[in-house]
């Protein structure tokens, strides 16, 4: 199919998963090391339907990229579902795109690649519209400085160094292998977490088929971005990242219709928001435009 009908596809499903999530957190699984173990489980009965993505390769000595990429994509997730459980998921959502404060400076300290300085005064630039996305009527534009928002920074980092040993797992074994032990490998990740942290909730039915149900969209936007970039990366990035402004119109809207559901802020909140959202979004484009990603 088209690579806009996956762009689109990646777009929605995205929406769906970012309020799931949030929902999940707040009414479903509500202690945090139970979230993050329940979480994993529940998507681990789709790792093997990666295959169904390509032909599954020897790992042979491609095992540290491999590792590094799940071990790096589950510490990421463990500091995402924390600002998800302390922020707006408006707010989370929208500053999705700050990885692209991280990609480019990786890429050029462990790939060798080199950018034009515009893509560096972009990173300022979304830097600031992160500003007024924090935003809220409490403590101004001094909500950047919260731990939710810094969580979320930590997290966009680690998941630019996760695309980097992702890259490398790719080259070396396929898009399939990849994905596969990556799966295989969070899951043990979130088992000696749950060993450790011990959660105090059980997993119970109501609690596992949701949960598997959010599984299910992240295995759909995973085949998405894959049969998407196969054919055009940078269009494809540029309609996903609409995700964060779809999520805080989703939430802005929700706060109007039911604001015990998922946030409510006055309507001045969420038009800083919304400004902030268009500025980090133009300044993701030209940083996409330019370095091709």
């Amino acid at each position: 199919m088209h690579y806009f009908f996956w762009a689109v596809w990646i777009l929605v499903i995205t929406v769906l998963l970012n309020v799931s999530q949030k929902l999940a957190s707040r009414y479903l699984v509500t202690e945090y090391a139970s979230y993050v173990l329940f979480t994993f489980l529940a998507m681990a009965p789709f790792v093997p339907l990666y295959a169904l993505t390509g032909r599954l390769e020897p790992v042979g000595t491609a095992w540290f990229p491999v590792i590094m990429q799940s071990i790096t994509y589950f510490t990421g997730a463990l500091f995402l579902y924390y600002a998800i459980f302390n922020l707006d998921i408006s707010i989370v959502s929208s500053l999705t795109p700050l990885k692209l404060i991280f990609s480019p400076l990786l890429a050029f300290i462990f790939l060798g690649e080199s950018y034009p300085f515009s893509v560096y005064g972009l990173m300022a630039v979304l830097s600031i519209g992160a500003l007024f996305v924090a935003y809220d009527e409490k403590t101004s534009y001094r909500a950047f400085f919260q731990p939710g928002v810094l969580a979320v920074l930590v997290a966009e980092c680690i998941f630019a160094f996760s695309d980097i040993y992702t890259a490398l797992a790719v080259r070396s074994v396929g898009v399939a292998t990849a994905l596969i032990w990556q799966g295989i490998i969070a899951t043990g990740c979130a088992c000696c977490f749950g060993l450790f942290c011990k959660p105090r909730q059980q997993l119970t039915p109501a609690r596992m088929n949701t949960l598997l149900l959010m599984g299910f969209l992240g295995f759909l936007l995973t085949i998405g971005f894959g049969s998407a970039f196969v054919q055009n990366v940078t269009i494809t990035n540029s309609i996903a990242m609409l995700g964060g402004p779809a999520v805080l119109l989703t939430g802005s809207i929700l706060s109007r219709l039911r604001p015990e559901l998922l946030e409510h802020h006055p309507g001045r909140v969420y038009r800083i928001r919304f400004l902030g959202s268009g500025i980090m979004y133009t300044a993701a484009i030209g940083i996409v435009i330019i370095t091709g990603n």
